[in-house]
């Protein structure tokens, strides 16, 4: 299966399920939160993998604002050397990795699957949880995949064509506009 029909599986065809992790504190997530080696990103996906490995045509979708972190990096000095520290220079730090403000209510994590496999995703989730500072929920997401529409108003729109596939996906055509265009895509 192509990634294009994937897309279009997952936009239009099957029902599918949103899935999402939100914060319930005001926390700063850095990337040496997220795995117990301090490394990168990839720590919350080592929670994820052994669960979604048999959910291979899934798309995952992670959502985190990110910002340079700038930290004071000195070296270690001893009385006998008279060496500047490089650290801070006025205003201009050294990025030292990337940072996430998450603020109460915000999507930390997103996923989208189909109906039949939400329990190992929410299951999934619940393990990713550990991984992130602070208090999470995982909320069913009444929207369908990562679209902006409702899923019982979804299978309607698509039926009157005012939604057609956008690769992961969906755009609203509206009812007003030029004539042709409409008559072209209702013939």
């Amino acid at each position: 299966m192509s990634r294009k029909e994937r897309s279009e599986l997952f936009a239009l065809v099957t029902p599918v399920a949103r899935l999402e992790q939100v914060s319930e504190d005001l926390v700063v997530l850095e990337t040496a939160d997220l795995t117990s080696s301090g490394g990168s990103l990839h720590g919350c996906w080592e929670a994820l993998c052994p669960l979604l490995r048999s959910l291979k045509p899934q798309a995952l979708g992670v959502g985190l604002p990110e910002k340079a972190n700038a930290l004071l990096r000195r070296r270690s000095c001893h009385l006998s050397q008279s060496r500047l520290q490089t650290g801070m220079r006025g205003a201009f730090g050294k990025p030292q990795g990337t940072v996430a403000r998450v603020h109460i209510g915000q999507v930390i994590m997103s996923i989208r699957t189909k109906l039949q496999n939400k329990e190992h995703v929410i299951e999934a989730l619940h393990r990713a949880k550990f991984k992130f500072p602070g208090r999470q929920k995982i909320h069913i997401s009444k929207k369908w995949g990562f679209t902006k529409f409702n899923a019982d108003e979804f299978e309607n729109m698509v039926a009157e064509k005012q939604l057609i596939p956008d690769g992961c996906g969906v755009k609203y055509i509206p009812n007003r506009g030029p004539l042709d265009k409409w008559r072209a895509l209702h013939s």
